[in-house]
């Protein structure tokens, strides 16, 4: 769980970091944000990098509520939680869709209600894959990569719209991705399953690309049965 701290007022900061730690999850992790505006910068180069974001909503400069509709132009889904003196401003956050508010000082047994209710959400959403590429985290949700290829030492990742390389090897790609999306039909491919065009003996056709996935024969039944799976269970879905 990757979350992200916006606050102007560093011991409002520190109560929130004492607050996470208590949690005692070794997966979560935070950044601390001091305006708006560099939250807001940190979105651009990666909206899907942050879980949640725990936000001031009275900061100078930029404002809270500001801040969150601008991040909430770049991702739909990312948890914004409001930390606020004045609950009576929550009427003017309702366009970026809050998940909860917080009234300062955030006591311990507050914030942990708070934590609870948005792990529980956060096993309801989408899945991510998050990698290293050229001195970069990079954190995508699964549902945007096509398909990964192996080459040598490197993955390289394939979204409609970018491709990334990350020094990987198949087997910790796999161990690392939602195996009920992904499945490879070759041994240096894998593919997303809810991205398939249509397969024929040529190989997988993959919407968003225009390459042509080869299908190897060792690995065509196992494949075929991963998808067709995968579609029955949407079906019922």
């Amino acid at each position: 769980m990757k979350i992200a701290i916006c606050d102007d007022n560093r011991d409002c900061i520190s109560q929130l970091e004492k607050n996470l730690k208590l949690m005692n999850n070794s997966e979560l992790s935070y950044d601390v944000f001091a305006a708006g505006e560099d939250l807001i910068c940190s979105f651009e180069k990666n909206p899907s990098f942050y879980d949640a974001v725990f936000l001031d909503m009275e900061m100078s400069g930029v404002n809270g509520i500001t801040t969150a509709n601008e991040i909430r132009k770049m991702n739909k889904l990312v948890v914004i939680i409001f930390v606020t003196n004045h609950i009576e401003y929550a009427i003017q956050s309702f366009e970026c869709e809050p998940f909860r508010y917080m009234l300062k000082p955030v006591n311990e047994n507050e914030f942990k209600k708070v934590y609870d209710a948005l792990v529980i959400k956060l096993s309801q959403e989408r899945t991510s894959f998050v990698f290293s590429s050229e001195r970069e985290i990079i954190r995508l949700y699964s549902d945007e990569v096509l398909y990964f290829e192996k080459h040598s030492h490197w993955i390289y990742v394939y979204t409609e719209k970018e491709m990334y390389k990350t020094k990987k090897t198949m087997t910790d790609l796999l161990n690392s991705i939602d195996n009920l999306t992904f499945a490879s039909p070759h041994k240096s491919y894998v593919v997303n399953l809810d991205c398939i065009k249509r397969v024929n003996d040529k190989g997988v056709y993959i919407y968003g690309s225009d390459n042509v996935i080869p299908i190897s024969r060792s690995f065509k039944k196992e494949f075929m049965n991963r998808f067709i799976h995968y579609k029955e269970r949407k079906v019922i879905l």
